[in-house]
């Protein structure tokens, strides 16, 4: 892959988290189901599905 190649905005030697084509037999999980009611369900609820920081976690970088 050459720079040209690259969508826009993009440089080498990223990984792009953009899109993602997880198999859907992981998606429907009884496992996955309890998680997610209990993230919703939660009083923190809004602020656990917010986005984080536009710069990323510190940690991370």
């Amino acid at each position: 892959m050459t720079a040209n190649d690259l969508p826009q905005g993009m440089t080498q030697n990223t990984i792009s988290l953009l899109l993602g084509h997880p198999d859907p037999a992981t998606l429907l999980t009884p496992e996955m189901r309890n998680a997610m009611q209990r993230v919703i369900s939660s009083p923190q609820a809004y602020t656990a599905l917010q986005y984080g920081p536009e710069q990323g976690t510190q940690s991370l970088i």
